[in-house]
C-alpha cells in the first residue's frame, strides 16, 4: 500500500468529554479489543495466515489524558518475519478507508467491518482516537464508519443454495442462526437465519454437510453471500464418504458364483460380451 513504517503503532485515546477526562477502564479495554480485531483481520488478509503471523506486545503506556499505548509487532516464527508488512498494511488501510473511501486491495467484508468497529466508541466512551504510524497521526472519526458502508455498497439479493458443513448454531433468545462453512469459502463461514419452526431440523444438521436453500444477501465486495434467510435445509448423507477401494470389495459377496469356480464364472461372463 506504499506505507513505509517500522513495527510500532501508537494508540492515543481521550475520555468521553475531552482530553482532561480520564477514560473509563471498561471503555479502554473495549477499544483495545477492537484494535486487536482489526490487526488480526489485517494479518489474515495480507499474509493469508489463518492462525496469524504476528503478535503485538505493549512496550510503553502513558496513563495521562489522553492515554497513550505503544504496540510493537513480533513475528510468531522468527524465520518468517511479516511484522512490517502487517503494520504497514494496517496504517495504509486506515488512510485508504477514511481519507479516500477505498477498499484496500484484498480486503473482504470481514476485514472492513473490523476497521469499522474502530470508531464504535467515538462519541460514547471516547472523544478522540488516533493511530500514530511512523510519527504521523491518523485521527479516526465516525466518517470511517460511513465510508465502510459506502464501500460495501447497497445489498443485493438472490435465490440460491449454499453447500457446506454446519458447525455452529445459536438458539439463545431465539436468535435462531447457524453458520455454514463451504469448502473454499470465507473463513468466517456464512451466517444463516432460520425460523422457529426449523429449529429441530437445524439442530439435527449440526456437524453435517448440508445444502441450505433460501434468499441470499450479497454486498458489493465479497463474491459469496453475506448471509442467508433459510427456506429449507437438506442434509447430504453421502458427503465426505470415500469411494470404496478394490480391497474393500473382497469377500463382500462370497456366494455370488454359487457352486461355480470363480475362474469359470468370469470366463463365462467374458464369453457373453
Amino acid at each position: 500500500m506504499g506505507w513505509a513504517v517500522a513495527t510500532r503503532i501508537t494508540l492515543r485515546l481521550a475520555g468521553p468529554k475531552d482530553d482532561t477526562t480520564p477514560i473509563r477502564f471498561r471503555d479502554f479495554v473495549k477499544q483495545l479489543d477492537l484494535v486487536r480485531r482489526a490487526l488480526k483481520e489485517t494479518d489474515r488478509v495480507v499474509t493469508e495466515s489463518p492462525n496469524g503471523s504476528v503478535v503485538f506486545g505493549v512496550v510503553d503506556l502513558k496513563r495521562s489524558s489522553p492515554a497513550q499505548i505503544v504496540l510493537e509487532a513480533e513475528p510468531v516464527r522468527p524465520e518468517v518475519d511479516k511484522t512490517e508488512v502487517v503494520v504497514g498494511a494496517f496504517c495504509g488501510a486506515l488512510r485508504e478507508i477514511q481519507d479516500r473511501r477505498m477498499a484496500p486491495v484484498g480486503f473482504d467484508s470481514a476485514a472492513l467491518r473490523a476497521y469499522q468497529g474502530l470508531v464504535a466508541m467515538m462519541g460514547v466512551g471516547l472523544s478522540e482516537f488516533a493511530v500514530i504510524c511512523n510519527g504521523s497521526a491518523i485521527h479516526l472519526t465516525r466518517e470511517l464508519h460511513t465510508n465502510v458502508e459506502a464501500i460495501l455498497g447497497p445489498k443485493h439479493y438472490g435465490v440460491g443454495t449454499v453447500i457446506g458443513r454446519l458447525e455452529k448454531i445459536n438458539l439463545h433468545r431465539e436468535q435462531n442462526v447457524f453458520t455454514v462453512y463451504p469448502k473454499g469459502g470465507p473463513a468466517r463461514g456464512i451466517t444463516c437465519h432460520f425460523a422457529r419452526s426449523q429449529v429441530e431440523v437445524a439442530v439435527a444438521a449440526v456437524s453435517q454437510h448440508v445444502e441450505v436453500t433460501g434468499r441470499l444477501t450479497y454486498n458489493s465486495v465479497d463474491p459469496y453471500p453475506e448471509c442467508v434467510t433459510v427456506w429449507w435445509v437438506d442434509v447430504d448423507e453421502g458427503a465426505g464418504r470415500q469411494a470404496p477401494r478394490l480391497a474393500d470389495l473382497v469377500g463382500m459377496a462370497p456366494n455370488a458364483t454359487r457352486d461355480e469356480l470363480s475362474e469359470d464364472f468370469v470366463r463365462r461372463l467374458r464369453d457373453g460380451w
